[in-house]
């Protein structure tokens, strides 16, 4: 039974695209056998029967080769059609009643508006099918565009989180190394610092000896006025005087020297604080940047969502405009196809809204790295 129905299906198969055809021929010249004696007929009641027989084969032949269900034909006749008969029976001469009664009166009329039916069902059927194939081939082109805007959108949302990272990096790395110089010129200061206590140390040591030694001799130069013995004391006089200039030397050596590390220690603060000032900047600066590289990279991830979304509403949109279309409803067929169409245009904007972004993210990453 099996390779009986593949038997037959290669059969309808092969003889496909002249079936409309081999119809035609069949409901034209079928039905009139027996009235052009190709036939021999022995009553009237055969050719009946013949001819019932020839136009139900005819119509189960049709239902048999027919790829799609039988509402959608009909229903796309009526809907595409309809309105073409009922506005010509409108528009029909007044006189046109008298020539279809006329018509009717001939033997082979009956046969003749017989076989139309399948004709016109074959006719309606191809056109259906023809409307099927371009809608769907208009839905699958518009799906398969949203879907690749959808991937270039999610590509574009991955590298700008790539470039966020690398980023972020940047910009911790930038403000460590802030961090750091103000901690390491915090030390330098403090050696500099120390070195100007011992110089002041120095000088205080220095002008107390200074000061004791002229205290002396201010004593000394009392005794020798009270005495009147001058002459005798001229010698200590003198080394005393000398250690009060050796002290004073020692204190003006020691002034320069705390004067100089002062300096010293001006300059480097002054220094440090220009690098400190360089640094936090380009931290600053960093952070900023980064911020906006993640603003970037939300920008670009909500593009792609959005992209995938409505390449899913395409998709949506495709398969119902095509389930319409094969029940014969074209009018909402087309109507989800536009609106399909519109789905379509929405992801790709996006897809370029997240390439954007992307770009963006990759401009200001390049900032942080610049920095």
């Amino acid at each position: 039974m099996e390779e009986v129905e593949a038997s037959l299906s290669k059969l309808l198969d092969s003889i496909g695209p002249f079936k409309t055809g081999l119809f035609l021929f069949l409901a034209f010249c079928g039905p009139s056998a027996v009235s052009w004696n190709w036939y021999p007929a022995s009553s009237a009641s055969f050719e009946f029967c013949w001819q019932l027989l020839f136009f139900a084969g005819l119509f189960l032949a049709g239902l048999l080769t027919a790829s799609t269900n039988i509402s959608g034909p009909l229903r796309y006749g009526k809907n595409t059609y309809g309105s073409q008969i009922i506005t010509f029976i409108q528009k029909r001469p007044s006189w046109a009643i008298y020539s279809l009664l006329l018509f009717i009166l001939f033997p082979m009329s009956r046969h003749w508006c017989l076989a139309a039916i399948p004709v016109a069902w074959h006719y309606t059927r191809e056109h259906h099918h023809e409307a099927i194939r371009e809608l769907s081939d208009k839905v699958d082109g518009a799906y398969s565009r949203a879907m690749a805007a959808a991937k270039l959108a999610q590509e574009d949302a991955a590298a700008a989180a790539r470039y966020e990272h690398q980023a972020q990096d940047i910009a911790s790395a930038a403000v460590r190394d802030a961090r750091l110089a103000d901690a390491l010129r915090v030390t330098d200061f403090f050696d500099k610092s120390a070195e100007a206590w011992i110089a002041l140390t120095k000088i205080k040591n220095a002008a107390h000896e200074a000061a004791e030694a002229s205290q002396n001799t201010l004593s000394s130069v009392e005794e020798l006025q009270d005495s009147g013995s001058l002459e005798s004391q001229t010698d200590d006089l003198y080394q005393k005087a000398e250690i009060a200039n050796t002290s004073a030397e020692e204190a003006e050596e020691a002034t320069n020297a705390a004067l100089a590390r002062a300096a010293d220690f001006k300059e480097a603060k002054q220094q440090a604080d220009k690098y400190r000032d360089g640094e936090r900047k380009n931290a600053q600066r960093a952070v900023s940047a980064a911020e906006q590289v993640a603003n970037d990279v939300v920008i670009a991830a909500a593009a792609a969502r959005t992209a995938t979304e409505k390449a899913e509403q395409v998709r949506q949109f495709a398969t119902s405009a095509k389930t319409a279309a094969i029940m014969g409803n074209m009018d909402e067929a087309d109507a989800r196809a536009h609106r399909a169409h519109q789905a379509e245009t929405e992801a790709v904007d996006a897809a370029k809204k997240a390439e954007l972004a992307r770009d963006e993210s990759r401009n200001h990453a390049k900032i942080v790295a610049g920095r």
